[in-house]
């Protein structure tokens, strides 16, 4: 029986893109491992593509299903598994070789539940410099302190930064199958999938080492153009609200970054995207119907998180409170300075 079951859902993911994930796990300097390829309802002509992989070794086992979305792979994936600890792989990215050794080592000396190590760009990253391993470790009294790296205030160290996806991760497979995916939200389960986990395992190590490679890919969720992201991003930050302690300072801080980073993503799709065809018009009565002066957006009004923010996240606050965001994020583009980050 294998002793870690990773899991790689794949959704038209071109045949280089998926064999450099496989071929990634393969490389691993721990053996002990299988590979679960769970196809989400691909176009046909990548079926052969995912199939003949089995063929690559005896450790890959092929899935098709109907098409869910993410959350909907990664659940069958985990129902599937047969190991003792499981990790998720996205089907465009990459692990280094030594992750699974290395994770699976500390999760086991430092008696964890869940372990959670480092992300780096492809193209920014340089495995030569990536030698020291710096481990945080969390029991159940002190896990509620790091939720805020789950929401606004992302942990950066020297070589990377702590993903708040669900990569780069070992965990113990009794906590994978007791918390699923929330294949409802579109946007923002792994955030969620994230939170519930913490407030369930009993001891969490964060290692700031980098262990996972991220290519960014423009067909993902993440960059795709949809209409519907508002809904969904809401979504998102009404099911992360109910997960946290909202009156603890840090975490409505955090919250709030989260929000602002949100109007971002709002921004960047209605107003960036080259896939989005609505007039000017169209864009602000959608914002204008959709955000402001409604919840959770309207969170970011809160007086203690406006006085202790930046000069910048001011700017946007007031923008938004005026509800003329669209000229903050016009002045933006134009000029830059105090308006950019």
């Amino acid at each position: 029986m294998p002793n870690i079951s990773v899991v790689i859902p794949v959704y038209n993911n071109n045949e280089f893109q998926i064999k450099r994930a496989v071929q990634s796990v393969l490389n691993q300097t721990y053996s002990n491992f299988e590979i679960i390829i769970i196809n989400d309802g691909s176009e046909n002509q990548y079926d052969s593509i995912y199939r003949d992989l089995e063929s690559l070794d005896t450790r890959i086992t092929y899935y098709k299903k109907k098409n869910g979305g993410a959350s909907s792979a990664r659940n069958y994936g985990v129902l599937h598994a047969r190991g003792n600890y499981i990790s998720f792989l996205d089907a465009d990215d990459a692990l280094l070789p030594n992750f699974l050794e290395e994770a699976l080592s500390i999760l086991i000396e430092e008696g964890a539940d869940f372990v959670i190590g480092g992300v780096s760009i492809s193209d920014s990253f340089d495995i030569k410099k990536s030698k020291n391993t710096n481990i945080q470790t969390y029991t159940k009294e002190r896990i509620p302190s790091m939720i805020k790296h789950f929401l606004g205030d992302i942990l950066y160290f020297e070589d990377g930064y702590i993903n708040r996806g669900p990569v780069s991760r070992l965990l113990k497979i009794e906590y994978a199958k007791k918390v699923m995916f929330d294949e409802k939200l579109v946007l923002g389960e792994d955030v969620v999938w994230n939170l519930d986990l913490l407030s369930l395992v009993n001891k969490v190590c964060i290692v700031k080492k980098v262990w996972y490679i991220y290519y960014e890919n423009p067909i993902s969720a993440l960059h795709r153009y949809s209409e519907l992201v508002i809904k969904q991003l809401a979504d998102k930050l009404i099911e992360i609200k109910k997960r946290i302690n909202i009156n603890e300072d840090n975490l409505k801080f955090s919250y709030c970054n989260q929000i602002l980073h949100d109007l971002k993503r709002v921004n960047d799709q209605f107003y960036n995207h080259e896939d989005c065809s609505l007039s000017i018009y169209e864009k602000n009565q959608i914002i204008k119907n959709n955000i402001y002066n409604k919840y959770p957006w309207n969170e970011i009004l809160d007086f203690n998180f406006f006085m202790n923010s930046s000069i910048k996240d001011k700017i946007v606050i007031i923008f938004y409170k005026l509800r003329i965001l669209y000229y903050y994020w016009t002045l933006k583009k134009s000029i830059g300075g105090v308006f950019n980050g």
